[in-house]
């Protein structure tokens, strides 16, 4: 299972999220996936998307974030 993965509507791209300074100082990396290589990834690993289905987070006009069940091939 594969939950709350950020995909990028356009290209797959790396942004830096900044903490706000009142939780903590911090910043790291978030990778947003291109989709159609995410999966392929996958399938060429021998599993196949069962399910896939929108999580909480929702989307914008330039992400999407979704979440998969997959199951391994025999």
């Amino acid at each position: 299972m594969i939950d709350r993965t950020p995909f990028s509507k356009t290209n797959e791209k790396i942004r830096l999220q900044i903490v706000p300074p009142s939780i903590y100082e911090a910043s790291y990396p978030c990778w947003f996936f291109d989709e159609l290589k995410f999966i392929t990834y996958f399938e060429s690993n021998n599993y196949n998307v069962v399910e896939s289905f929108m999580t909480a987070e929702g989307e914008s006009d330039e992400y999407i974030f979704k979440g998969f069940i997959m199951q391994r091939n025999a």
